[in-house]
């Protein structure tokens, strides 16, 4: 007997979803494996979950969404920081 398994959502799945739209809210494996990696040399951490604000406002949500939550973000921009690290 073949039995399927179905992949629950992240638990802000939801929340992040009506903050960005589920158009730019995802946690399929393919998606946050993706993201788990750079040409850094620093390995990668695979995110539970992705999701792609269109604004400051959404950003704005999504934060305080985190700090309610007690949910660690890791902003894209902070990788990127480590490849090309700001001039002084």
């Amino acid at each position: 007997m073949n039995v399927m398994r179905v992949k629950e959502h992240h638990p802000l799945y939801g929340e992040l979803s009506v903050i960005v739209g589920s158009k730019y809210t995802t946690d399929s494996d393919f998606a946050v494996w993706a993201y788990s990696r750079d040409s850094s040399p620093v390995p990668g951490k695979i995110p539970g979950i992705i999701v792609r604000p269109g604004s400051t406002e959404e950003v704005s949500e999504i934060i305080k969404l985190a700090n309610i939550t007690h949910t660690p973000e890791a902003p894209l921009f902070l990788v990127f920081r480590q490849v090309f690290p700001e001039e002084v």
